[in-house]
């Protein structure tokens, strides 16, 4: 028995322009890997479109914190009409890629009640109500900052990973484009149920 709280809803990074998908991924791998998640492709999806590649990711991260607290990170990447360009950088010809690229960024954590407070429904009734509406235990809490904190980080890299390509491709014209404030508080919905956190990536 567990229970789910969704502290980042739906954080975006939306650029147009230049890039190197396996870069991005290495930055995706490495910035995770820093704060201590493992790394879990979820999904992979790629298909072929009248102006290049049509490509969607979804990746699980995952933290463990404790026999019954662990942090989750979703992060679903689309990219469309992604097709080689050979553009210079430092006069040295390269091969990368164009398109566009969306990317959203959610993050929650998941209690296991049972680990911690047994099997017994009346217990976990009683955690759950005090913990959402009377007192929040310091464990939880600090994990709802620390997924928080995570989430911000990952993005920050990858934005301005991507927000170099401006300056060290010549010819590149690209920019990360931001428009929404999504939320940033405790939910007990919209969270995913019923299905496994991945498996690990083959990246």
């Amino acid at each position: 028995m567990t229970q789910k709280s969704l502290i980042v809803n739906g954080l975006p990074i939306k650029y147009a322009g230049v890039f190197s998908y396996e870069e991005l991924y290495t930055v995706l791998k490495d910035s995770l890997i820093a704060r201590g998640y493992k790394l879990h492709e979820k999904r992979f999806e790629q298909r072929e479109g009248d102006k290049g590649k049509n490509l969607f990711v979804e990746l699980r991260p995952l933290k463990i914190k404790a026999a019954f607290l662990s942090l989750t990170m979703r992060i679903r990447l689309y990219i469309t009409d992604m097709h080689d360009v050979v553009l210079e950088s430092d006069g040295i010809p390269m091969t990368l890629q164009e398109g566009t690229i969306d990317m959203s960024f959610d993050g929650w954590i998941t209690f296991g009640i049972r680990h911690r407070w047994g099997n017994n429904p009346t217990f976990y009734f009683i955690k759950s109500v005090v913990n959402k509406w009377i007192y929040r235990f310091p464990l939880e809490g600090d994990a709802e900052g620390e997924v928080a904190s995570d989430t911000r980080f990952v993005l920050g890299q990858v934005k301005a990973h991507l927000g170099l390509y401006k300056f060290k491709v010549k010819g590149a014209e690209s920019k990360v484009i931001e428009d929404v404030h999504p939320s940033e508080h405790p939910h007990e919905e919209r969270v995913p149920e019923h299905e496994e956190d991945g498996h690990e990536a083959g990246h």
